[in-house]
């Protein structure tokens, strides 16, 4: 999954592009299918919701932070609940990236009082990995004994006894798998894209087609071996590219910034978040994009941190943060939203 910066300074850049643009999020986008769920606050802090996962309709979690604490939230097929996380508060902690195989089985990673974290949820109790500097920014679990992440320069793996971790050759900013012999890693190389896919014996750099630079990837999904897509932008504009098996193909939309989030919408297509301020999701269906709106609340306009189909249902959860375009403020709000169609 992708990384995302800061809540304050989120706040003062989209308010500040807004601003000078002069255009409100979301505009000149169809009505969406999407309805917010649950708005998550802490009194004098700001809060944001990074990152969302779903193993089936009655297991999903939602990870932020208010900049102190984790912020973790669970569905249970009835109701969203927060969970309490055993960690005292402490400055620059920031939550990045959460995955899980099931109720007894759920990670989340980030950084907590400046040290790099993953977090494993047993159903009974958490059990705590200090990363030392490493700030992990996405993973793939298979198992507690098998969990993949992207930590910046390093590939990281943990055998269920320890962590390894080794030189990535790219910037890695999100990771994605169709299985535990198709492991994808995504971000940068300099100032433009990079892919690695491990295939079970050995990690090899993928040829992607000529990309428009500056260009990167925030996020990527593989539904199979064959079917992989990969998004973020390129010379500012959303950028999608697909794996068919044999090649790499790109796209570059005319309209938009940036894609930071891609799941499947449980017919065949896409749906991606375009960039922190646009309060914007588009949706990919036989092989054309359409913009859709995100909801608002009176000036507060909704920034997609993540994505996540509900695996054999069409519906979709989402963690994000409500901004404002009003500059002079700077308290945020996480939100847990859906969608679906």
């Amino acid at each position: 999954m992708p990384v995302r910066a800061r809540a304050i300074s989120r706040t003062v850049c989209a308010a500040t592009s807004v601003a000078v643009l002069g255009v409100a999020p979301g505009a000149g986008a169809a009505e969406g299918p999407w309805k917010v769920v649950k708005e998550v606050g802490t009194a004098g802090r700001a809060v944001a919701m990074r990152d969302v996962v779903a193993v089936g309709p009655r297991a999903a979690w939602a990870i932020g932070d208010d900049e102190r604490a984790p912020v973790l939230w669970h569905h249970n097929g009835a109701a969203w609940k927060k969970v309490a996380v055993p960690l005292r508060a402490a400055d620059n902690t920031h939550l990045t990236t959460v995955d899980a195989t099931g109720p007894r089985d759920v990670w989340f990673f980030g950084r907590h009082g400046g040290r790099g974290l993953a977090a494993r949820w047993d159903g009974a109790r958490w059990r705590f990995h200090d990363l030392g500097v490493r700030t992990v920014l996405g993973a793939k679990v298979f198992g507690p004994k098998n969990v993949w992440v992207g930590a910046g320069a390093e590939i990281g793996h943990y055998d269920g006894r320890r962590w390894t971790f080794r030189a990535a050759g790219i910037d890695v900013r999100t990771v994605a798998a169709s299985g535990p012999k198709d492991v994808w890693f995504a971000g940068q190389r300099g100032s433009g894209v990079a892919v690695v896919r491990w295939d079970g014996r050995s990690y090899r750099r993928q040829s992607l087609p000529a990309i428009p630079s500056p260009s990167a990837v925030r996020d990527i999904v593989a539904f199979r071996a064959s079917n992989v897509w990969a998004v973020g932008s390129a010379d500012g504009r959303p950028l999608a590219l697909h794996w068919d098996g044999r090649r790499w193909s790109r796209t570059v939309l005319s309209r938009g910034d940036a894609f930071t989030s891609v799941t499947a919408d449980g017919r065949g297509g896409l749906w991606a978040a375009d960039s922190m301020w646009a309060a914007t999701v588009h949706r990919y269906t036989r092989g054309r994009w359409s913009p859709t709106a995100l909801p608002r609340s009176g000036t507060r306009f909704l920034s997609v941190g993540a994505l996540a189909n509900v695996r054999g249902t069409t519906r979709v959860w989402g963690a994000g943060t409500f901004l404002d375009e009003d500059p002079s403020n700077s308290a945020t709000t996480g939100v847990i939203f859906s969608g679906s169609g």
